[in-house]
């Protein structure tokens, strides 16, 4: 029963996973952000919300966070901005700033620059073991969900406590690695005596 309910949750959340990555990501440099209201004051804290995504998806995991006199001028670089329904009818801000504009920023604050256009997409085979209920399931795929390099999540397979994914990131394995490795949400397992990328899920994961 255990694996039935497991089962059927990965089916609903999947394809809300699916929903939510499907907008914007053929550009990189683009962002879609929920707002409230229309105003000048919504419209100005989205605009840096939305640049602050890209310079987390351009510069890696926490890049935003040192670039804060870069976030504040949002208002200032953002090429062109829209407004748009989800799929549950709220408004959400469409903006999109100009890739050159961004990484000449990044660069200049001394950040590193992926150079998402450029970077190798590869189709990853990932297992997570410890996934053992609906909130450990959930925990992984907001693990996924929230990397910068990830465009698409899909579940092959759910066994006992094993998860069987492929990812689509940009940078490839290794960058991807590196990136769930220092999530504090999974740790390397090496029970099964191989290097591939298999995973356990930490018992003390946020």
């Amino acid at each position: 029963m255990r694996t039935l309910f497991l089962l059927i949750g990965l089916c609903v959340t999947g394809i809300a996973l699916a929903q939510s990555q499907a907008p914007g990501t053929g550009n990189p440099y683009e962002a879609r952000v929920p707002v409230t209201d229309q105003s000048a004051g919504t419209r100005d804290a989205a605009l840096r919300e939305a640049l602050a995504t890209i310079v987390n998806r351009v510069g890696g995991d926490g890049a935003a966070t040192q670039a804060g006199s870069l976030i504040a001028q949002a208002p200032q670089l953002v090429q062109r901005y829209g407004y748009d329904k989800d799929e549950t009818g709220a408004t959400v801000l469409v903006a999109a700033f100009d890739p050159r504009t961004v990484d000449s920023r990044v660069k200049g604050l001394g950040l590193p620059v992926w150079g998402v256009y450029a970077a190798e997409v590869e189709d990853i085979q990932l297992m997570i073991r410890g996934v053992s209920d609906r909130s450990s399931y959930l925990k992984v795929m907001a693990l996924l969900r929230g990397l910068p390099s990830v465009r698409r999540v899909d579940v092959i397979s759910a066994k006992a406590d094993g998860l069987a994914l492929s990812v689509r990131s940009e940078g490839g394995a290794s960058r991807l690695n590196g990136a769930l490795l220092t999530s504090g949400t999974l740790t390397q397992d090496y029970s099964t005596g191989t290097s591939e990328l298999v995973y356990r899920v930490l018992a003390t994961a946020p």
